[in-house]
């Protein structure tokens, strides 16, 4: 059953409310073309597979965690690989929606995937960004919980990479034991220092920048890094499963689509 745009927004806020995502993202319907929706791929990011493969399937909408298109477009060139992208879409008649900080910064969002994934327990928000008059978090970015036991470095870097099914982590180990456990997934390295106020004994995050490893030795905290894409790759099956729910509210029926194959952009040698 098809629904309009305005309605497949309104569902896709059900999951990742627009409100959430912060100011510089762009978050949202980045490509509209048409107003009748019936098939929707999801993916991570807006590549020529991801492309290809919503051709293949029939589908008319790409919902993907990162927005193709981040800031205002002066020109177009054909031969720059994103605009190539761009080009593409219009051609074959895709809608672009992007669930990106909006999807981060939700209650249920992506760092509460990443932290159940991790057995965290008692987790909450690393920050509340909004809050409701209950206490209630409306928005806020990563989550900070308790491991079951008391670890050594190494021992939560095993389970890190268990936990995300990772053959290798980058460690920075701190000069503490870990209880205590913040994580942020995609770039979140401008939280380590909220990690590490809150308490925290190690900051997962999926890529940082070299200087916030100098940061981390200062403040004593085990710093992991283990992949943008593997600390989001939950997005594809967390995001599924919340428009499933969502649709079942709203009494509506369009099929999602999963890619038939999930891989890194890049390779462990």
């Amino acid at each position: 059953m098809a629904i309009t745009a305005r309605d497949f927004s309104q569902l896709v806020e059900r999951v990742a409310p627009l409100s959430c995502a912060y100011h510089w993202d762009n978050s949202g319907m980045t490509l509209y073309q048409h107003d009748e929706i019936k098939r929707v791929y999801l993916c991570l990011d807006v590549n020529a597979d991801a492309i290809a493969e919503a051709e293949e399937r029939g589908c008319d909408t790409i919902l993907s965690h990162h927005p193709l298109l981040f800031s205002a477009i002066k020109k177009l060139c054909a031969d720059e690989p994103v605009d190539a992208l761009l080009l593409k879409a219009v051609r074959l008649g895709l809608n672009l929606y992007a669930a990106h900080t909006s999807y981060d910064c939700a209650p249920g969002g992506m760092n509460e995937w990443l932290a159940a994934q991790l057995g965290l327990a008692v987790p909450k928000p690393l920050i509340v960004q909004q809050a409701a008059q209950d206490g209630s978090m409306l928005s806020g970015i990563g989550m900070i919980g308790l491991c079951e036991t008391v670890l050594e470095p190494e021992e939560l870097a095993q389970k890190v990479k268990q936990a995300l099914n990772l053959p290798v982590v980058r460690v920075a180990k701190g000069k503490r034991k870990i209880q205590k456990v913040a994580c942020v997934g995609g770039a979140g390295g401008d939280f380590l220092k909220a990690a590490s106020d809150a308490g925290a004994d190690a900051f997962l995050t999926g890529e940082i920048k070299h200087n916030f490893y100098a940061e981390a030795a200062v403040l004593g905290l085990t710093l992991i890094e283990a992949g943008h894409y593997d600390t989001e790759k939950i997005f594809i099956r967390a995001m599924s499963e919340g428009l499933q729910k969502a649709q079942n509210e709203l009494k509506c029926n369009i099929e999602v689509i999963c890619p038939r194959e999930c891989r890194r952009p890049y390779e462990f040698f």
